[in-house]
This record gives structure tokens, sequence and C-alpha cells, in this order.
């Protein structure tokens, strides 16, 4: 075993682009915006893409709803819900599976994020199928 007993490594932007993992969300969003309020998919996601790509965070729903002429109460929960709970393709960095594979079996892998654990799960298994351990 290494003298290193665990590697952590945070999510975003370090295994692989956070942007990606933003552009799935929108996309479940704009989907869920053109079920749920009948609006076009592709204006819905090119206009929170085009806030993202602005620097916009953290409101970016509520500024949305705002524009588009809808209450944030209870639609900015469901937008919540869509973006947490969408299913990322992620691709990983070209560097990050090569050192994950080198780790594997040397020490225990630890992964931290601000986003929900549901999507940090998924985006773990994208990284390689690497196991990260819970807790560490």
């Amino acid at each position: 075993m290494s003298r290193w007993r665990a590697v952590v490594f945070d999510l975003d932007d370090t295994l692989y682009p956070e942007r990606d993992y933003v552009r799935g969300g929108f996309v479940a969003v704009a989907e869920w915006a053109a079920s749920g309020l009948g609006k076009e998919r592709q204006a819905v996601f090119d206009e929170l893409w085009a806030m993202f790509e602005a620097g916009v965070r953290g409101d970016t729903f509520d500024r949305w709803l705002d524009r588009s002429g809808f209450p944030a109460e209870g639609n900015r929960e469901r937008m919540i819900t869509a973006y947490r709970g969408h299913q990322p393709r992620l691709e990983p960095y070209p560097d990050v599976l090569p050192i994950l594979t080198a780790l594997r079996g040397k020490a225990q892998l630890g992964l931290i994020t601000e986003g929900a654990r549901s999507g940090a799960v998924g985006a773990g298994d994208e990284a390689g199928g690497a196991r990260f351990e819970p807790g560490v």
C-alpha cells in the first residue's frame, strides 16, 4: 500500500469540465419547461446557456422565470429538480483515467463537490468507473 491512505478529488473542473454537467442540466430543464410551461425547448436552453456564458450563477432559474413572465414560486423548485435529477453524460479530462487507474488499489479515492450528491455519484461513475469511498 502507498504511503497515501486516500486521495480526494474535487469533481467539477478537476475530473471533467463543469460546463458539460451544466449543459446537460439545462437540457433537462428546457425539456421540463417545454412540457410544463409550454415553452420551446431549444429557446429555453439557449436563454439559460447565454446566461451561464455571461457569468450568471446561483439565480439563473429565477432570472429566466422573471424574464419569461412565470412566477418563481413552485416553478423554481421544479427547475432545480429537473437540473439535479438529470443523468449526466460526461467525458473526463484526458489525464483523469490514467491517474485513477494508477491509484486504484494504492489509496482510497474520495470525491468532493458543491453539486447534489445524486449527480455527483453519476458523474463519478463517468470518471473512469473508479470507486469513490463515502466519508473519506
